[in-house]
């Protein structure tokens, strides 16, 4: 099984990135509520909906960003709390977040046994 293409790294920093968007923008503005889920949970009908082969690849990385920017105002209001409780325990979970998600990616990259290959067969 190779690697996952270098896309989907660049996909996931990007969505990750969208999300602490939308979570600053709800801790500073105000943003999120029903209308946010909303939006998101039509941005992930629309994404899981359409062919990735016959659909502009734009409007799913669209979809996808507004899908990740509306979830990041969902988780607004906890990170605000956490703020307010000791502004030290957003950047503990972000540090630890990044070294967990290293450490994985790496072993995933440079590790030559995979353990797909070595279930049990009945």
């Amino acid at each position: 099984m190779p690697p996952p293409p270098p896309q989907v790294y660049v996909a996931l920093a990007l969505t990750t990135a969208v999300s602490a968007a939308g979570a600053y923008t709800d801790v500073v503005f105000h943003v999120g509520g029903i209308l946010s889920s909303i939006l998101a949970f039509a941005s992930m009908f629309y994404v899981l909906s359409t062919d990735a082969y016959t659909t502009a690849a734009w409007k799913r990385r669209a979809a996808l960003a507004s899908y990740a920017f509306c979830m990041g105002t969902s988780v607004g209001p906890l990170v605000g709390l956490a703020l307010d409780l000791n502004p030290a325990l957003l950047v503990t979970a972000l540090g630890g977040t990044a070294a967990s998600f290293a450490c994985f990616s790496t072993a995933a990259l440079v590790t030559k046994r995979r353990w797909a290959r070595t279930a049990v067969k009945r």
